[in-house]
């Protein structure tokens, strides 16, 4: 499925064998055909083929466009919101039902819980803001120059708002008591959660990357992330509760009012961020490629 070409309008023509203008410039999409703009063009409209055989008309945004990044950081707001919300709705639902049964929490649901979460999550914004869904996965994304500093910083405000307005919408729509804070468990020091919270967090981004620069436009994205944070969760659940992401960390502490230790859980996993984006550029950096970019409208040049 390739767009069609342009033949109105003096836009340039679109090659649907290799996604390339006329100027023989890759043409990027955060996640999905819909969003593919006419680099070249400015308020003006692109034809594309909608994958039904029709042709939708696509209201083209300028390059580097504020309003876009507007936009794509509220579809953040929104994606972080829906993957916290039914997480910490998971915690709640089993904390509820360990009230009538007296059994300890099962750390396994809050797992699966934050899987499918963010799976959905990713498969609702994907298309819109390439659903990065956290601030350490955005500062790898910097680090590998993929995404703008404007972008950036737009998409972590929205970010941590997200994780703030679950916390509320948990807090507000449950009776129970919410229960959403990282801490560090008994035994654990701190020098050992940071580090936990570093190498997944990195794992974690060197994932993400990996999906940006060589899988281009997937829905199998949200399922990959999935595995991995189901996987993740159950690692460090018992240890740190398992963050890997500020803004949920930062919407945990302010709903739970537990402050301890909550530097710990935005600094870890930002690191990890840096560590995971140093390991792909390590592997990645060698030769020279262009492949697509889901938070820019510059092509990723490596070199």
């Amino acid at each position: 499925m390739g767009f069609l070409s342009a033949t109105t309008g003096g836009l340039p023509t679109w090659s649907p064998k290799t996604d390339l203008d006329a100027r023989g410039e890759p043409l990027h999409s955060p996640y999905s055909l819909y969003e593919k703009r006419y680099s070249d063009v400015a308020g003006g409209y692109a034809a594309c083929d909608n994958g039904h055989g029709d042709i939708d008309y696509a209201d083209v945004v300028p390059d580097s466009s504020l309003r876009k990044d507007l936009f794509q950081a509220l579809a953040e707001f929104v994606g972080v919101t829906l993957m916290m919300f039914t997480t910490w709705m998971a915690n709640s639902a089993a904390a509820r039902q360990n009230e009538s049964t007296g059994e300890g929490q099962s750390y396994m649901t809050g797992s699966i819980g934050s899987a499918f979460g963010a799976a959905m999550a990713c498969f609702c914004v994907m298309p819109i803001s390439g659903a990065a869904l956290n601030p350490a996965v955005v500062v790898s994304l910097v680090v590998a120059g993929i995404m703008p500093l404007r972008k950036a910083g737009l998409y972590i405000v929205a970010e941590v708002l997200g994780g703030i307005m679950a916390a509320w919408m948990t807090i507000v729509f449950t009776p129970n008591t919410f229960i959403g804070a990282n801490v560090v468990a008994y035994g654990v020091s701190r020098l050992q959660a940071f580090c936990l919270e570093v190498l997944m967090t990195a794992f974690l981004c060197l994932v993400v990357l990996a999906l940006v620069t060589d899988k281009g436009p997937t829905m199998a994205g949200p399922v990959i992330i999935a595995i991995f944070v189901w996987l993740a969760h159950l690692d460090l659940i018992p240890f740190t509760g398992c963050s890997m992401n500020p803004a949920s960390s930062i919407g945990g502490a302010i709903g739970e009012g537990q402050w301890a230790n909550l530097w710990l859980f935005i600094f870890g996993p930002s690191i990890g961020g840096v560590v995971g984006s140093a390991i792909f550029m390590f592997f990645k950096y060698h030769g020279f490629a262009r492949v697509e970019n889901p938070f820019s409208d510059r092509p990723i040049s490596v070199v």
